[in-house]
């Protein structure tokens, strides 16, 4: 079995000169889950089960990126 981290895109910004008053986020890439599977696919089937808002795929969607163990 191999591990996966599941990664969510997250904005944060505040209206202050740092951030453009709130037109230009920092982008965070935060860790929502760490699941064990075969296959990347097969982890994002158990991702989807324990979070069922969770969605892959796109420009926006969450990442499932294998863990060297």
């Amino acid at each position: 079995m191999n591990r996966y981290e599941i990664v969510v895109r997250e904005l944060y910004s505040e209206p202050t000169p740092e951030y453009g008053m709130g037109d230009y986020p920092e982008i965070r890439l935060v860790c929502v889950d760490v699941v064990s599977a075969e296959t990347s696919r097969k982890a994002q089937n158990v991702a989807k089960k324990a979070r069922p808002g969770l969605r892959f795929g796109g420009n926006f969607g969450a990442r499932c990126i294998k863990v060297e163990n």
